[in-house]
């Protein structure tokens, strides 16, 4: 009987131990939470540029409907673009609806149209290959 009682008591503490609270670095399979964009790529040109992992982010929060962009090679005093990827930093709001038949989800900020969203865990890509765009990539 105690090797039962005693079967059952780790039995509950191996699934409670496993049940670790959520925070932004594991978002249940959703887009929330920090990224760091690591390509930029026009398809149509086949022209790229990569990014150093750490010197662009977005935090993405899905439950404010922000995203906080930062690119640290961006000079404080005169920001001009720096590459293929040019966005203010800062805070920004956004949503997520369909694009005109392109895909079910597109990423829009207040005054940007980042396309269409694939994503696959530790992966985002966000894409206006239809209209001849710029494809961004996105890494955890």
């Amino acid at each position: 009987m105690k090797s039962i009682k005693l079967f059952l008591v780790l039995t509950v503490l191996a699934f409670a131990g496993s049940c670790g609270g959520d925070d932004d670095t594991n978002n249940n399979g959703t887009i929330n939470g920090p990224w760091n964009l690591v390509k930029a790529f026009a398809p149509q040109s086949g022209i790229s540029e990569d990014i150093a992992k750490g010197d662009v982010t977005w935090k993405i929060s899905t439950s404010a409907g922000t995203v906080v962009t930062t690119d640290k090679r961006m000079h404080p005093d005169t920001p001009e673009p720096n590459g293929m990827y040019s966005y203010p930093n800062g805070t920004h709001t956004y949503e997520v609806k369909p694009w005109g038949g392109s895909c079910e989800e597109s990423f829009y900020t207040e005054d940007s149209n980042f396309g269409c969203i694939e994503h696959n865990g530790n992966t985002l890509i966000l894409t206006t290959e239809s209209t001849d765009g710029l494809r961004y990539t996105f890494i955890r």
